[in-house]
């Protein structure tokens, strides 16, 4: 999950903070939360551990909105926050769409089908969108490039 809060804040040590969240798109429906009762309420999967996220402010560990949002609140304090493509996952972007040969994939024990995951040697991950006897067409957008996002933020601690 970026303003006010810079990389040299992390080079002296920014404060570490702690908050509860609910992600979420313009129509109410919840994408992700560390909030067990969201989870439960919107349906979404319960086998990921429901704890506070930690993180380092200014260290570059979440998206540029959320962290500059969560630098200017006080602890314990509520607060929504509305983040445009630019200030999450940027924009969807056609130059991430990579033509891939259907042999390498399978060659590297991916199951081609539609959207399934192919993750790089360099850490990166897309989702197959289209495929045909010869290639494959593999998206390296985030999921959520190209949306605007809704945090309800919770700052539990800043030490």
């Amino acid at each position: 999950m970026p303003g006010a809060t810079t990389a040299s804040a992390a080079a002296a040590g920014g404060p570490v903070v702690s908050v509860s969240y609910v992600g979420f798109f313009e129509n109410g429906t919840v994408f992700d939360t560390n909030v067990r009762s969201a989870a439960e309420k919107n349906n979404l999967s319960l086998t990921r551990p429901f704890e506070p996220l930690n993180f380092t402010l200014g260290a570059g560990q979440m998206i540029p909105g959320f962290e500059d949002a969560v630098a200017l609140m006080a602890v314990g304090a509520e607060k929504t926050i509305r983040l445009a493509p630019e200030e999450a996952y940027g924009e969807w972007s056609p130059e991430l769409l990579v033509n891939v040969s259907r042999k390498n994939l399978e060659d590297a024990n991916v199951t081609v089908e539609t959207g399934a995951w192919v993750y790089t040697s360099q850490g990166g991950a897309g989702r197959i969108t289209y495929f045909d006897a010869a290639n494959a067409t593999v998206d390296f957008n985030s999921p959520l490039a190209g949306k605007t996002l809704y945090f309800n933020v919770t700052l539990l601690a800043k030490n």
